[in-house]
């Protein structure tokens, strides 16, 4: 009886031993310098929590599960294991997907252990999220250009390389309106007039302007992990 005591007495001054319950239950979670609050059913998607939480082993600070890992990166993946709905990175600016910031995110996706979506980045499943389509547009005129400017709602999405000058346009000797800027007609129909004479020119102002217009047709349906037969049947016909 009186080595149960001593036991008892010991195990009273041991600090109370924390672990999670099988049961689902609010984690606060520490990634890097980030702090998260989340469901322990939403992390055991993941290979990597579904082995901590198994209660193998513990990696916990006053209740706070802690995770030295990339928090920022972290947010998108948790928001995949929160909703199932895929992380999409387009540079709108540069007109181009971040692949340098999928690529990031794939080193972090496969140290966590999430198969899905480490395949849905390593095949590059976002690509036909997104459709861009261009449409080159010329004006010979700068009233135009303006007017099209005017009433284009896609402003942001618009290049525009344009110039202007002077340039020499032929004058007819008969003075014919239809003749301007066409010597080859000219000559045909008014050589009497030219021969043995130089053309005759006159200087006018020119401008040239080529507008590249991108447009943007999303479907977020490859995205939102709802239709997965979709991405399969796309992917097995290459």
């Amino acid at each position: 009886m009186q080595d149960l005591r001593i036991e008892e007495t010991v195990m009273q001054d041991q600090p109370p031993r924390r672990t999670f319950c099988n049961k689902d239950t609010p984690i606060q979670l520490q990634v890097g310098e980030r702090r998260f609050t989340t469901w322990k059913s939403t992390l055991t998607q993941s290979i990597f929590f579904a082995g901590m939480l198994s209660g193998r082993w513990e990696n916990y600070t006053d209740g706070v599960l802690f995770v030295d890992a990339d928090g920022t990166v972290f947010k998108d993946i948790l928001r995949y294991l929160r909703t199932g709905h895929f992380p999409f990175y387009f540079n709108f600016t540069a007109q181009s997907f971040d692949y340098a910031k999928y690529q990031t995110l794939l080193g972090e996706v496969k140290y966590f252990g999430i198969p899905r979506l480490e395949e849905w980045i390593k095949t590059q499943q976002f690509r036909p999220a997104l459709e861009v389509t261009r449409e080159t547009k010329r004006f010979d005129d700068i009233t135009p250009l303006k007017r099209y400017l005017e009433e284009s709602s896609k402003a942001d999405d618009l290049v525009i390389t344009s110039g202007w000058g002077t340039q020499k346009i032929h004058l007819c000797p008969r003075g014919w309106e239809q003749h301007r800027g066409r010597l080859g007609l000219c000559w045909e129909e008014c050589e009497k007039y030219l021969t043995g004479k130089s053309p005759t020119y006159d200087e006018e102002p020119w401008f040239k302007c080529v507008l590249i217009e991108t447009d943007y047709a999303w479907d977020p349906t490859w995205c939102s992990g709802e239709d997965e037969a979709a991405m399969n049947e796309t992917e097995s016909s290459k």
